[in-house]
């Protein structure tokens, strides 16, 4: 997981890991492939990542948070390249890109139904409207399989999560349950899905739909992110790369998990101050510039 050092002892470029060949980058959106945080972007990075996915036949996924609407919002506002799939919603929601138009997967809409046994989201918001202090997001934030909340920072999450988890338990719902924090509105963040409403479990079953296999490709694929809702894709056994800008406590966080899970080698925090090897373009490590040094340390660049 170290640099190695050019002859000016500072700037640098990875060596590429003989024998792996990837060919699949999925990424999630908000600060990470899209530069709309507080950190200071590479000037012209987003251009040079589209010259390298197109130069290394690359496959692209995004995994956000957004919806349809803000998803196509992002793509044009941000000048993103056109990916193959998109997992949006956090998970619950999966399209495909068909010329120039996303098409909803209907599998995997029957999947999240099954877990949830029919049940929606407005089932789940009766069931915790008793939790004091969260506050329901807005409708636009929501789906059938996805109840989302605001929670003010001064509720601590593991007493928050205990209680939602007891609730659920009582009525016998299973769910998956993701807490982050929105560091630019300091404000935290509550999901509540199907157990397979995770960005995780939706970016697999999309990667079976690309391979035509039930066998992990876990040496083709490397998934980029920033937040504490990326974690479980980033420790999910596939190449990880956690973008410069994200915060202390994420990294931290992915780092215990890592090691727990023994995946050294695996897993990567950009560093920034890496030079592009075609371009000599010196990258600062956040964003997408994370995204260009990970893929060149896991050679999926070359």
């Amino acid at each position: 997981m170290e640099r190695s050092s050019n002859n000016n002892g500072s700037r640098s470029c990875f060596p590429t890991e003989r024998g792996v060949q990837m060919n699949v980058i999925a990424t999630d959106l908000d600060r990470t492939l899209i530069p709309n945080g507080s950190h200071r972007q590479t000037k012209n990075a987003m251009s040079l990542f589209k010259k390298l996915i197109k130069k290394n036949k690359t496959t692209l996924i995004f995994v956000t948070g957004r919806n349809e609407r803000l998803l196509r919002d992002g793509i044009a506002r941000y000048s993103l390249p056109t990916p193959k799939f998109a997992v949006a919603l956090v998970g619950t929601l999966v399209y495909k890109f068909e010329n120039g138009k996303l098409k909803e997967d209907a599998s995997w809409k029957a999947v999240l139904a099954k877990e949830w046994r029919n049940l929606t989201r407005k089932d789940i918001a009766r069931v915790l409207s008793g939790i004091k202090g969260i506050k329901q997001q807005e409708l636009s934030k929501l789906n059938d399989f996805k109840q989302s909340y605001y929670v003010p920072l001064s509720i601590k999450p593991s007493s928050l999560l205990s209680k939602v988890r007891a609730k659920l338990r009582a009525k016998k719902i299973k769910a998956t349950l993701i807490y982050s924090v929105d560091v630019n509105r300091k404000i935290g963040l509550l999901d509540v899905m199907p157990p397979s409403g995770n960005k995780q479990a939706a970016l697999e079953h999309v990667l079976k739909k690309i391979f035509k296999t039930q066998r992990k490709e876990k040496n083709k694929v490397m998934f980029a992110g920033d937040s504490g809702n990326d974690i479980h894709a980033l420790t999910s056994g596939y190449f990880g790369v956690l973008v410069k800008n994200a915060s202390p406590s994420v990294k931290e966080k992915l780092l215990e998990i890592a090691k727990k899970k023994k995946l050294k080698g695996r897993v990567y925090i950009a560093k920034g101050n890496f030079v592009e090897p075609h371009s000599g373009k010196l990258l600062n490590g956040n964003y997408v510039s994370g995204i260009i040094e990970g893929a060149y340390r896991f050679g999926i660049f070359k």
